[in-house]
């Protein structure tokens, strides 16, 4: 218990005392999100394909008071019916924040909206089963015989778009981002939002 209220007192002290007078450069960020993406197995129309949770970590760096360098690495899993796949993503994303550029201030402090880009991969698993006639897999109807689904690879990820944040605590705040791109599986946009930290 102590060591949890140390924890916490210097939180709210760190960020009573924190400055604005960089924004962003020399300062580190990490992002703890949740987003959702396309799993292989089908939905009851056999055309859409059902989703799951993903939960990511986000580090990233102030290069310029108005560029971030960051790494990430995100997780999920889907247990649907005999499907079991794992999902683990990491890769390299790009800031580019457009407040800096066009004012400076206290409105800094509390509010930031950027341009973000990744690239990064995928490693999906999937734990192998045998099929009959089965559709969820999302390799379509196997037929009467029963064949062996299942296996490892690696899917290429990449995106670019948009975000907000907003910081009731000059340093602990809130974000959204939205990104249109290559995702799993068969994937073309992605949400994300969660908690932002900045020191």
């Amino acid at each position: 218990m102590k060591r949890i209220t140390i924890v916490v007192l210097t939180l709210i002290t760190t960020t009573l005392m924190y400055s604005q007078e960089d924004y962003i450069k020399s300062k580190w960020k990490i992002k703890a999100a949740k987003s959702s993406h396309n799993t292989t197995a089908l939905k009851g129309n056999l055309k859409d394909h059902k989703r799951t949770d993903n939960y990511q970590l986000e580090l990233s760096y102030g290069l310029l008071n108005y560029l971030e360098l960051g790494v990430y690495g995100g997780y999920s899993l889907n247990n649907e019916w005999i499907i079991d796949e794992t999902n683990i993503t990491y890769g390299f994303n790009l800031n580019l924040h457009i407040l800096p550029l066009i004012t400076k201030g206290k409105l800094l402090k509390f509010v930031d909206a950027y341009i973000t880009a990744n690239w990064g991969a995928n490693y999906h698993k999937v734990k192998p089963f045998e099929s009959k006639g089965y559709y969820g897999s999302g390799y379509g109807y196997t037929g009467t015989k029963p064949i062996k689904i299942g296996g490892e690879s690696y899917v290429a990820e990449h995106g670019i778009g948009a975000g907000a944040a907003i910081y009731p605590f000059e340093r602990l705040g809130i974000f959204a981002e939205y990104v249109f791109g290559t995702y799993f599986f068969k994937d073309n946009k992605r949400f994300r939002a969660g908690l932002v930290y900045r020191f």
